[in-house]
């Protein structure tokens, strides 16, 4: 059997904007996918996209196809809540396909076919999500066109501050709706959807500079802007707002991680508190779960 396990990611900003070239700052976290290919006398595909996936990327290494196989997913990676679990599975597929194909290990391969393969999941991806679960750590990501896609892993000179992740809800809608709906809105007024991108922007370079420490404070400030910001773009339902402004009462700070959701649920939230504590007690009495998450995690790996 080859293995590989991926890890999912937040964006901590960037969200929609980063797509019309507006930098995004991500992190891989600790929550991982692992997928194992297995020999087998009878293809036993567990994943429609799965078998997508492998079988694009195969074609890309030129790779003459075979059936003769199955493949093991296991993951706590949440599905279509923003943490990046269709990234994960296709650089999974394209690592596992590069393996199949007695290639090298190379990241910028792995990553160039993932992009290929989140086309058919997301119509127009950013490319940020398949580029932070590929190489892990902190990446500040701009797609500057289709053909050129500039990055940079972060090193924090500190540890960045505890955040946990509560889930909303899944969203009803795909990314790719997501997306759609933001650019119709882009399409109709672009001078005022620039206007909210130029914020984000303004709030991505801030969460950068907090993270090389060259600002100490103003994080709680920061990640409420941002969340503000979203719900100007028409990404959170109200479900979502009417959490997060109990949420806010409780002087947690909070935002969206992800393309969000307008009918019910908006994904993956990231919550800051000064008192971990206080948080916990305040998510269980709305029956929700709270998860620590670690972020700056190693991207995608072959595994013994």
């Amino acid at each position: 059997m080859i293995k590989v396990s991926v890890p999912g990611k937040v964006i901590l900003s960037g969200e929609h904007a980063v797509v019309y070239g507006y930098p995004g700052l991500y992190a891989a976290t600790n929550s991982r996918m692992s997928i194992g290919l297995i020999k087998t006398s009878n293809s036993k595909i567990t994943s429609s996209y799965a078998d997508y996936a492998f079988k694009k990327a195969l074609r890309m290494f030129k790779v003459k196809n075979s059936s003769n196989y199955s493949y093991e997913i296991k993951s706590k990676i949440p599905v279509g809540s923003g943490m990046g679990s269709s990234a994960a599975l296709a650089v999974g597929m394209s690592a596992l396909a590069q393996k199949f194909a007695k290639r090298e290990f190379n990241l910028e391969e792995i990553n160039k076919i993932a992009y290929e393969i989140e086309k058919k999941q997301h119509g127009k991806p950013s490319g940020g999500d398949n580029t932070t679960v590929c190489y892990g750590g902190f990446v500040w990501y701009r797609k500057e066109s289709e053909n050129l896609k500039v990055f940079s892993k972060i090193s924090p000179v500190k540890n960045f501050p505890n955040l946990f992740i509560v889930n909303s809800g899944k969203p009803i809608e795909t990314t790719g709706e997501m997306v759609g709906l933001v650019r119709e809105q882009y399409e109709k007024n672009q001078k005022r959807v620039v206007k909210i991108f130029n914020q984000v922007e303004f709030c991505s370079k801030g969460f950068l500079r907090f993270i090389l420490n060259e600002e100490k404070e103003g994080l709680e400030d920061l990640i409420t802007f941002n969340q503000r910001l979203l719900e100007d773009l028409g990404v959170v339902s109200s479900e979502t707002k009417n959490l997060i402004s109990l949420l806010e009462k409780h002087k947690a700070s909070v935002k969206i991680s992800g393309a969000g959701g307008r009918k019910k649920g908006s994904g993956i939230l990231l919550i800051y508190h000064k008192d971990p504590e206080k948080l916990k007690n305040i998510i269980k009495s709305q029956k929700l779960n709270m998860i620590p998450v670690s972020l700056g995690r190693k991207g995608v790996k072959i595994e013994k």
